[in-house]
């Protein structure tokens, strides 16, 4: 890894980044110069060590020179800029062969900066390091491979010689779309500082996960206009496939706990929901509430209609009740064409209310085989009652209103 590369991966960085040899500024990444626009080159700053003596004075408003950091440690100084602004900074400083390394950060981001200032010393002092630990490939601004470290070629399994002067398409996953990797290409290029998840390929055709952090390439720290860039990778497959097995074991329980149908809570789910709201109701003597739900006469709809429009009204059914719900209520599909509620901090008589605004909205509703009416059953869980109890009563209330000509809601 060269000295260019190691200047292009400080210019990257957040913090201002000085390197000096002998005393005399050899480099400032880009930050600096968006800090302090009055420099416009980094032969402007060596003058007279403008950088630093116009700049940098000490807590106490002493002026500060570059031979004032002359050992590893870290100094509070405050940094005037061109408007007058003065700003407190926090200086690291770490000695290097004939020369030294500045890093500045501003105090609010003390830690963030400290965390920086350990990164630019490895970088610095342990290029080789670096080379085999970082995987890291760096391309033209055509997108040709120029260089690769060590740590990419052992986990992709290239040769150098099989990868320079190649485009990186030769890296990405075979089933990639072109289409698709030329709008990745442009994004890159219109925001060179890209981070994100992608899956490449090895030599031997295996696929792998990495995050990739894009930097552009700069031939010096004043240019504007990259020739290139740089991905920093740090492999992710077995995070991924540690997400992927996460995400089938959600799956699997969401299908234990949900009607495939109506996609509501299943009769499994709702048993556990009440036991769990039960519970809940005796520890902290709250109201609680259920509400029972039939379509009255859903028979004749799947005799007369078939059983895909007597299916189609059940998910009707499904998605007008959730709209009529607090999100603190739990809904789901008892079994066959009835429903329940469970309405956690509601005494009876609003529960009550609610089915009756609920029996207005079907009586209303359209459905796929025209209009169609329900019956209800209400009640409140009582801290005498066994789970049993509480969904017996529901139950019966929901009888009587069966047995009072339908379409009605009966509270016990």
């Amino acid at each position: 890894m060269d000295k260019q590369l190691l200047y292009s991966a400080l210019d990257a960085q957040k913090s201002i980044i000085l390197v000096y040899q002998r005393d005399v500024l050899v480099f400032a990444n880009r930050r600096f110069f968006q800090v302090f626009p009055q420099f416009s080159s980094l032969e402007e700053c060596t003058l007279n060590h403008r950088c630093v003596s116009e700049l940098f004075t000490d807590i106490d408003g002493q002026d500060l020179s570059v031979e004032t950091f002359d050992q590893n440690e870290t100094l509070m100084a405050r940094i005037k800029h061109a408007e007058g602004l003065i700003t407190v900074y926090q200086i690291d400083t770490q000695l290097i062969e004939n020369g030294k390394v500045l890093t500045i950060s501003e105090v609010s981001s003390t830690e963030t900066a400290m965390s920086c200032n350990l990164a630019h010393r490895s970088l610095y002092d342990n290029i080789d390091v670096i080379d085999t630990l970082v995987m890291m490939v760096r391309v033209d601004e055509f997108g040709r491979i120029i260089s690769a470290s060590s740590a990419f070629l052992r986990l992709s399994e290239f040769e150098a010689v099989d990868l320079i002067g190649k485009p990186m398409s030769i890296i990405r996953r075979p089933n990639m779309p072109q289409r698709t990797f030329t709008r990745w290409w442009k994004t890159i290029q219109e925001d060179p500082r890209w981070s994100g998840e992608l899956k490449l390929r090895k030599k031997d055709g295996t696929l792998y996960w990495v995050y990739t952090a894009v930097a552009p390439a700069y031939v010096s720290p004043s240019q504007t206009k990259s020739n290139g860039y740089f991905f920093v990778m740090e492999e992710i497959t077995g995070q991924k496939e540690m997400e992927q097995t996460l995400i089938k074991l959600y799956e699997v329980r969401q299908l234990s706990m949900t009607d495939p149908l109506t996609q509501l809570y299943n009769r499994y789910k709702l048993n556990d929901s009440i036991t769990r709201e039960i519970e809940r109701t005796r520890r902290y003597d709250v109201p609680l509430s259920m509400i029972l739900i039939d379509i009255d006469h859903f028979k004749p709809i799947n005799d007369n209609f078939g059983h895909l429009v007597g299916d189609q009204v059940l998910v009707e059914m499904s998605k007008l009740l959730k709209a009529h719900i607090r999100t603190s209520d739990i809904l789901g599909r008892w079994g066959g064409e009835e429903f329940i509620i469970l309405l956690p901090h509601t005494v009876k008589e609003h529960a009550a209310a609610k089915a009756e605004s609920i029996r207005c909205a079907i009586e209303k509703r359209v459905f796929a085989c025209g209009n169609i009416t329900a019956s209800f059953g209400v009640t409140q869980f009582r801290l005498s009652d066994s789970e049993d109890d509480f969904i017996r009563r529901t139950d019966d209330a929901l009888y009587e209103a069966k047995g009072s000509g339908r379409n009605i809601v009966i509270v016990v």
